[in-house]
């Protein structure tokens, strides 16, 4: 039924990198014709979802896992911020519907316990203790 929104929800922690995150600098220090895994989850699920059947679809692909290391603080020590976001595209006809504004990002607001953090890396005040 046209009429009604589908929605795909792969679950948290979906897209990890081979140690756990990707690089987020990939998407930044990459040449054109560089395999950047980020930018090929990107490609591909575009690729996946701008299919008439797909039109009335609502996809939430799970969460990816990116780093990034930050400039060096007062103590020299160098220091990641760790990023967790949802992919989210609305399925869309390509013949029909221009791509703008069917994909988003959302980044996950707080670090719980549980998550791939531990607790020395912990973002602070935002994190949520273990339940």
């Amino acid at each position: 039924n046209e009429d009604v929104l589908k929605v795909f929800n792969a679950p948290e922690f979906y897209w990890r990198g081979p140690d756990g995150a990707y690089a987020l600098s990939s998407i930044f220090e990459s040449t054109p014709d560089a395999f950047n895994p980020l930018n090929e989850i990107g490609i591909g699920l575009t690729k996946l979802v701008q299919q008439a059947r797909f039109k009335d679809w609502l996809f939430i692909f799970g969460t990816v896992i990116a780093i990034h290391e930050l400039d060096e603080t007062e103590s020299n020590q160098t220091q990641f911020e760790y990023l967790n976001f949802a992919p989210i595209y609305k399925g869309f006809d390509p013949d029909e519907t221009n791509p703008r504004g069917m994909r988003f990002l959302a980044p996950k607001r707080y670090v719980s316990g549980i998550d791939f953090l531990i607790p020395a890396e912990r973002v602070g005040s935002g994190a949520v203790d273990d339940p």
